[in-house]
């Protein structure tokens, strides 16, 4: 009934409404050829499309409407065209992903990861970071779950992935010029190896912060599962880095203020403290908002998926610290 409510508000130009449909229809079916095919006929950016009909594709390699609605968006300008009319163009049975910039330039990818493009290239890089940073700011501020719900729908795991990226980059970065400014300002605390430490604690920041993502996602993810929830991983990892992402920014912002400071942090610590678990408790409130939306408020469902999802990624990220930080004898 989901799909069929989906493709009528496609039919009749309400995309915003078939988007939103056909999302809670895969959230139940994530293998629903016909969702995925309409779905990306709906939507608007053309990535997400791209993402859409290539899903289409995995499940079903013979699709011709996927084929064709591929064709068309790589040959030339992106296409909101209903994904099953008529064209002549070329189709693969193993369409090529293609991206700004894609012919030799850019780099590629150490592992396959499902819906990545084949080379990165730094404007994709920074026009895609810009994106999910405007999106992230709408989603702190306004607290808009409509956002959220609505981008997972057709995402793949290169989304999260990315944003978890994205936010273990930017805490890297704090971490990193933080401490290379707090190291004169705490009296060349090391010496000479106080510069070396920054680099140290900015690599083991962005590993935890990796860590703590993954384990944050597959923790809740088991949670949902063991409540007889069907959960699609790649939708359920975009439902958290959504959330994950602008907390991830602010905590960017503290950490390059707490390092940067340094004797001055002995002063205001109580403040930072403070900060600290009020950033925790609003990005538990944040996910709960989230997870209500998507999973329902049965049994608390939303608010414990939320909880094991905080708790799974501190942990995570704090073994991390636990091992690597004596190894390298970084100062906390």
């Amino acid at each position: 009934m989901l799909v069929q409510n989906g493709i009528a508000a496609y039919k009749v130009g309400n995309k915003e409404e078939a988007v939103r449909l056909l999302g809670q229809a895969l959230r139940e079916n994530p293998n629903d050829e016909t969702a995925w095919l309409y779905l990306g006929a709906a939507l608007d950016d053309v990535d997400r499309k791209r993402q859409a009909f290539e899903r289409v594709l995995q499940i079903n390699p013979d699709n011709e409407k996927a084929k064709n609605a591929l064709a068309r968006l790589n040959a030339s300008e992106p296409s909101s065209a209903p994904a099953g009319s008529g064209t002549t163009g070329g189709s693969s049975d193993t369409p090529k992903r293609k991206m700004p910039m894609d012919s030799g330039e850019g780099f590629a990818l150490p592992v396959e990861i499902e819906g990545a493009p084949a080379r990165l290239t730094i404007p994709y890089i920074i026009e895609t970071a810009q994106r999910r940073i405007n999106q992230a700011v709408q989603i702190y501020t306004n607290r808009d779950f409509e956002l959220i719900v609505n981008e997972a729908a057709g995402a793949t795991m290169w989304d999260s992935v990315f944003i978890a990226g994205l936010g273990a980059v930017a805490l890297g970065a704090a971490e990193l010029v933080g401490r290379l400014i707090g190291w004169p300002l705490g009296g060349f605390f090391g010496g000479v190896s106080g510069l070396i430490w920054p680099f140290l604690a900015a690599i083991i920041t962005i590993i935890a912060t990796g860590v703590g993502f993954a384990t944050a996602v597959y923790a809740s993810r088991w949670y949902l599962q063991n409540q007889n929830i069907n959960v699609s991983l790649p939708q359920h990892s975009m439902y958290y880095a959504l959330v994950f992402l602008p907390l991830t920014l602010v905590s960017a912002v503290t950490t390059f203020l707490a390092n940067a400071l340094g004797l001055l942090i002995l002063c205001l610590a109580p403040i930072f403290l403070i900060v600290g678990i009020a950033l925790l408790v609003y990005n538990w409130f944040l996910l709960k908002g989230a997870f209500d939306r998507v999973y329902g408020t049965e049994n608390n469902r939303g608010l414990i998926t939320a909880a094991v999802a905080v708790i799974g990624g501190w942990v995570g990220s704090g073994v991390v610290h636990l091992i690597l930080n004596p190894i390298f004898r970084i100062p906390t």
